[in-house]
């Protein structure tokens, strides 16, 4: 297998982990706490968006969306 897809690939997984791990724990501690709100729900997402972008933007091109990455690949549409 390709070691530039496996790179890309890995970039993407750390990256949607990281974006389903901070965005699903900010609701599930605004549902025990209610001290969040949906602003505070809205920018985590937003932040950890974000850093994920600079931490793994240039590797992969920062999907972050396993339908947006799969459907890329199947319409041939990655360089």
């Amino acid at each position: 297998m390709n070691r530039d897809l496996i790179r890309r690939s890995s970039a993407e997984l750390v990256g949607t982990f990281g974006l389903v791990t901070a965005g699903c724990g900010a609701i599930m501690v605004n549902a025990q706490t209610e001290a969040l709100t949906h602003v505070g729900i809205a920018l985590t997402f937003g932040f950890i968006i974000t850093v994920m972008i600079a931490a793994t933007g240039h590797i992969s091109g920062a999907h972050f969306n396993p339908a947006v990455t799969i459907a890329f690949a199947v319409t041939r549409h990655f360089p």
